[in-house]
């Protein structure tokens, strides 16, 4: 199987809005093809706040939260921050989106199932502005099955175990050609 060029994005968890400013300026001049914030609302700096700071201190690169989830942030609230985007950045806003493992359990709540996040996602993207792209944060095969049925990107998050990410990217792209 030939592999595309590996394209690289930059992501962090928010400690300090001029840091991540500072952040998203540097991924920009460096060339990355995105930057994200990470949304751990318990532990760090409000992601779309952030997020809004970034955009507007830029001007190509694209970004957003990443990841974020439907649990904590109800699949309308990232509905509404994709219709301000539009507005603010067009065209540059992603949304990356996971069951919300880390940022849900911090704060005593259940990671959503991933049947749900397909769901929901439908919902949002109903809501949303027709151009937005939707990231989704992947560890196995489930997740890579169902993220590859509605994600626009299937991210996926597990190291260095080269048969481990072609069982994943493999599972993604049949659940796609089945969608």
């Amino acid at each position: 199987m030939a592999h595309k060029r590996i394209k690289l994005g930059l992501s962090w968890m928010p400690q300090s809005a001029n840091v991540s400013i500072e952040l998203a300026r540097a991924a920009e001049r460096l060339g990355f093809v995105q930057f994200g914030v990470g949304d751990g609302p318990f532990l760090h700096q409000e992601s779309y706040v952030t997020t809004a700071a970034c955009l507007l201190n830029t001007e190509r690169i694209p970004g957003g939260p990443f990841v974020t989830n439907n649990v904590i942030r109800n699949w309308s609230i990232h509905a509404s921050a994709a219709r301000t985007f539009a507005d603010l950045s067009p065209g540059r806003f992603r949304l990356g989106l996971a069951v919300g493992d880390g940022a849900v359990r911090s704060v005593g709540l259940r990671p959503m199932r991933w049947a749900d996040l397909a769901q929901t996602s439908k919902q949002l993207r109903e809501a949303a502005p027709d151009d937005l792209m939707i990231h989704v944060t992947v560890s196995g095969p489930k997740a890579a099955e169902v993220a590859g049925t509605f994600a626009d990107v299937v991210v996926i998050m597990l190291g260095d175990a080269p048969i481990a990410i072609n069982e994943l990217i493999d599972r993604a792209r049949t659940a796609r050609e089945k969608a």
